[in-house]
């Protein structure tokens, strides 16, 4: 859940650098500030404690809601509001941006204009606005545009795709120091140290 909010208030990164979005991202959770306990909400499923293994008087908590305080000016007044946990409703991972309505008066009353991003079950993507209806009067009504993607059976879980994505393996030969990017890795500070010299 963090990572999405780092990529929801990331700073526009500098691509040519090879770890410029995670740089932008660490930026982003650097200025969270530590929670206090108005930020956070925690919770644990009816039925725990009687669960094998499982102290009688626990406080682990298996839900929790967290609103964590971001300051970059950018985002000033912006809430981020985080939910996880066991017992909630369905399995979901959800981001929802609701953008503010500006301070200019506008035929819409209502809902703001969004975009929804859903990871899962089904990749999503909705970006909703108010409209105004045709006709003479200064009316308006709400529309969406939906993009999904539902994956078919021979295509990875997300676990997968997060493990093939962070853990790729290239071949490197047998008696060697490793692969050609890890020789490249360190050759800008004079290489790897071989331990047999």
């Amino acid at each position: 859940m963090l990572q999405l909010v780092g990529f929801l208030a990331v700073e526009p990164p500098n691509l040519e650098h090879e770890e410029g979005i995670r740089d932008e991202q660490l930026r982003v959770f650097r200025e969270i500030r530590p929670l206090a306990a108005d930020c956070l909400v925690r919770g644990q499923l009816r039925g725990y404690r009687a669960e094998e293994n499982v102290a009688p008087d626990s406080t682990v908590e298996a839900f929790a809601a967290v609103g964590p305080p971001i300051d970059p000016w950018r985002l000033e007044g912006m809430p981020f509001l985080i939910r996880a946990g066991k017992p909630i409703a369905t399995i979901a991972t959800k981001a929802i941006v609701s953008f503010k309505r500006p301070p200019v008066m506008m035929p819409a009353h209502g809902e703001t204009n969004y975009v929804h991003l859903n990871l899962n079950p089904a990749m999503e993507i909705a970006i909703g606005a108010r409209v105004k209806r045709r006709g003479e009067k200064v009316v308006s009504e709400p529309i969406e545009l939906q993009v999904t993607h539902r994956p078919s059976g021979d295509e990875m879980t997300p676990y997968e795709r997060v493990l093939d994505d962070a853990v790729p393996a290239p071949e490197c030969e047998p008696g060697s120091w490793g692969t050609a990017a890890a020789m490249k890795r360190a050759a800008d500070i004079g290489g790897w140290h071989d331990p047999a010299a």
